[in-house]
């Protein structure tokens, strides 16, 4: 049991690492090249500029805290980084918020990870017993995203 938590706490750290060390590199890119690449970006689609944009509202008005809760909302993540490098943020303010925030996003990523795997036999079951109202759900889930998508287009 405690050589499983102690794998289990040692794949959490090296998580922790290798994703600072992508935010620094990002951090980086945005400092460096800020402007630039985030032009490019902005370009690229309208999803990337609204990230961008709500970005760096966010940093504008909140500062390190917004950093710290970027890093839970899985599309600013990558957002954050290049925004925040680009309006020159202080580094080490920085690095803690980020610390933070990757710290309990990776926590809970792999923990929830080991809890399905760890119960994978029981969600076999679910799904087998359950297979048409999950079908039923999803599509209309489904039908329901894509008549919202027409009805906020049309408008």
């Amino acid at each position: 049991q405690n050589a499983y938590l102690d794998e289990i706490w040692g794949i959490i750290i090296v998580s922790i690492i290798v994703s600072l060390i992508m935010c620094i590199a990002l951090y980086c890119a945005g400092y460096y090249g800020g402007s630039v690449l985030l032009d490019k970006l902005s370009k690229k689609s309208n999803k990337c500029k609204n990230g961008i944009e709500f970005s760096q509202k966010i940093i504008e008005r909140h500062g390190i805290i917004s950093i710290t809760v970027a890093r839970l909302i899985p599309f600013s993540r990558t957002y954050i980084s290049l925004v925040a490098g680009s309006l020159k943020c202080n580094f080490y303010s920085y690095i803690i918020g980020s610390s933070l925030g990757i710290s309990v996003w990776n926590i809970i990523a792999i923990k929830l990870g080991i809890t399905i795997f760890d119960n994978m036999s029981f969600l076999k079951d679910i799904s087998t017993n359950y297979k048409i109202l999950i079908l039923i759900f999803v599509n209309v889930s489904i039908i329901v995203l894509l008549v919202r998508k027409y009805i906020i287009k049309k408008r």
